[in-house]
């Protein structure tokens, strides 16, 4: 990441009174952080962590100019950071953090820190400032080194923890910036945590390359994926902030549609401009990428419709990240792009997608019989079922252990039948089952507002469902569960995938030991 942390030292060299990072607060005001202050923060925190002589650091921080400063000082000081997301819990946090030197926190990690029990850790302030003689220059390092360690999807109690090549990262972040050239990406909004390698990648390194700015939420408002909030209160900072650049989860890209859906019923703007503003803020529509999940292609055909195209890609922390996007200049709505230029893919006979790039991991932390497995020739094997089309763009199908055989011998491919049945407004999301059962069961967690009309809901999803799956793909038993804030990370990772197993033993397994059949089910 040298030459990358070249480029930043420019910038404030070059635009020093330029803004760089901004932190939003509750009443719409807002504190800033030129790039001149944010290169001498950075060169004397990692002057403080050279002289301190760790070698791996944990990084338990909610999103802010502190998360960003600490990330480069480390990078800077040639010191490997373990982004621990703050949903995790003290098993998880444990199975990273076990190996680290120093955890550094702010207010809100200090809380979990404290009951972790982890190592030794250091309070940084809102701009992560570290009372330092003496900075630190850019100094060269083994550009193989291990400069992160990353959680996997958090799906278990133990992530994995995977070891991220500096090089590899500097590899990734470059062709990504090629991928996505003509686009501004002068002002990004941090939605999702920056504990997610991706929201590192295009949240910090690909923004501050640019010279950009980039936006965080007020600390008071959960960040996207870590609670149950309204898509509109997201979407209403889209709008005061007016960003050019997003990456947004499958359900607010569906919530999108929504809200495009809602303005067109009312009639309510005469021009697209006048539409425009209301969504984002602004007359111009923002570079939206989106990806970790399966996005209906009704949606996704509305908006497109709207001049609203949505870039979705597909990606795996063994990578560092992106493997294949859209882009203005190769785009195929409905399918993850086709892959960054260093990244090569092909497919096994059962459909396993498997890649080989110069961006690939250095390993695991650890041992674990669920990890990807690479052959002599630097194959990866992704566990991932995908199609790849003659003109190279990649169609992600589902995870190879996830697809369900029913007793009758239906195979499904569960996560592209959620996405279909998230396009129901009132599905907060969804969740199937049938390995080795005669019928097929889906999970539906709605909202709270909607818990009193259960009936109707049900039967809202079977009319759903014969309208517009498959008889083999649609649901044939429904269970019903009102999703609160406390209960989301006991049943979703940050990323939103659904913890299957925890599901199934906390939901499913009560209602099939009961004797007495049931169409749907409410808990």
């Amino acid at each position: 990441m040298q030459l990358w942390l070249s480029t930043l030292a420019q910038h404030a060299a070059a635009s020093p009174d330029t803004i760089a990072l901004r932190q939003w607060q509750d009443d719409g005001g807002n504190v800033a952080m030129t790039y001149s202050s944010l290169w001498e923060q950075v060169t004397a925190a990692a002057a403080f962590y050279r002289a301190r002589g760790v070698s791996q650091v944990g990084l338990v921080m909610s999103n802010s100019p502190a998360w960003v400063i600490t990330d480069l000082a480390l990078l800077l000081a040639g010191v490997t950071s373990v982004p621990v997301p703050l949903t995790f819990t003290e098993t998880q946090a444990h199975s990273l953090l076990r190996h680290c030197d120093l955890v550094v926190c702010d207010l809100q990690g200090e809380d979990h820190i404290s009951t972790w029990l982890q190592p030794p850790s250091l309070r940084v302030d809102f701009a992560g400032t570290i009372t330092h003689p003496g900075q630190l220059s850019l100094q060269v390092l083994d550009s193989d080194w291990i400069c992160k360690v990353i959680h996997t999807s958090g799906t278990t109690n133990a992530p994995k923890g995977v070891r991220i090549r500096a090089h590899g990262l500097e590899c990734l972040v470059t062709e990504l910036l090629r991928h996505v050239e003509g686009t501004s990406w002068q002002h990004y909004l941090s939605l999702v945590p920056l504990s997610l390698l991706i929201e590192q990648v295009t949240g910090i390194y690909m923004t501050l390359s640019r010279g950009g700015c980039i936006s965080f939420l007020p600390v008071n408002l959960p960040l996207l994926g870590t609670s149950v909030v309204p898509a509109a209160e997201y979407w209403s900072w889209v709008c005061r902030t007016v960003p050019d650049a997003l990456v947004l989860t499958p359900g607010m890209v569906q919530a999108l549609a929504h809200q495009l859906h809602g303005l067109n019923t009312a009639g309510v703007c005469k021009t697209d401009a006048e539409r425009n503003c209301l969504l984002f803020g602004s007359e111009v529509v923002p570079f939206i990428a989106c990806g970790g999940g399966a996005v209906s292609r009704d949606a996704l055909a509305s908006l497109l419709e709207s001049g609203i195209p949505v870039y979705e890609g597909y990606g795996l922390s063994e990578n560092s990240s992106v493997v294949s996007w859209n882009s203005p200049r190769h785009f195929r709505p409905g399918t993850a792009g086709k892959p960054l230029a260093h990244v090569q893919l092909k497919r096994t006979a059962e459909g396993e997608l498997l890649l080989r790039s110069d961006s690939l991991f250095a390993g695991y932390l650890g041992t674990d019989p669920t990890a990807c497995e690479w052959d002599e020739d630097g194959w990866l094997n992704t566990g991932d079922i995908a199609d790849i089309d003659s003109d190279g763009f990649v169609t992600i199908r589902g995870r190879r252990k996830h697809v369900i055989i029913t007793a009758s011998s239906r195979n499904i491919s569960p996560e592209w039948v959620e996405g279909r049945y998230r396009e129901l407004p009132f599905v907060e999301d969804v969740c199937l089952f049938g390995e080795g059962l005669n019928e097929l069961w889906g999970v539906f967690f709605i909202r709270a507002a909607d818990e009193r009309r259960h009936a109707a809901l049900a039967a809202e999803i079977r009319h759903f469902g014969q309208h517009h799956l498959s008889s083999i793909d649609r649901v044939d038993q429904i269970i019903l569960k009102t999703v609160f804030e406390a209960d989301r990370a006991d049943w979703f990772t940050v990323t939103g995938r659904p913890r299957r197993q925890k599901i199934a033993a906390d939901l499913l397994v009560p209602v099939l030991e009961n004797s007495t059949p049931q169409s749907e089910v409410t808990l």
